[in-house]
């Protein structure tokens, strides 16, 4: 059994393909700016009960060679950490080469 398929006009294909090259790259935009605007509030989140933590006395406690004050732990990636000065109420990024850590 065959079932008759009815051929798109030329303008329909031609909104078709205006479909498909403007349509695909802007969902993928939004998904993308929606993506991103989720891992900021994430993020925003994450820093406040940080700070609720390191008020409470709750956080690790990096020190580094060459830095004057203690810094809570915040996050370390494979070159850099960042540390909150908790006199200074301050964010730091620094080398993670001389830093050691305690609780």
């Amino acid at each position: 059994m065959v079932f008759p398929v009815k051929k798109k006009s030329k303008l329909g294909r031609k909104l078709w393909l205006g479909v498909l090259v403007l349509g695909l790259p802007m969902a993928f935009m939004f998904c993308l700016i929606f993506n991103l605007s989720y891992y900021e509030k994430k993020g925003i989140d994450d820093a406040k009960q940080w700070k609720v933590e390191i008020a409470k006395g709750n956080a690790s406690v990096v020190t580094v060679d060459k830095y004057k004050n203690e810094l809570a732990y915040l996050y370390c990636g494979s070159k850099n950490c960042a540390g909150y000065d908790m006199k200074e109420q301050e964010n730091n990024i620094l080398s993670s080469d001389n830093i050691s850590y305690s609780k």
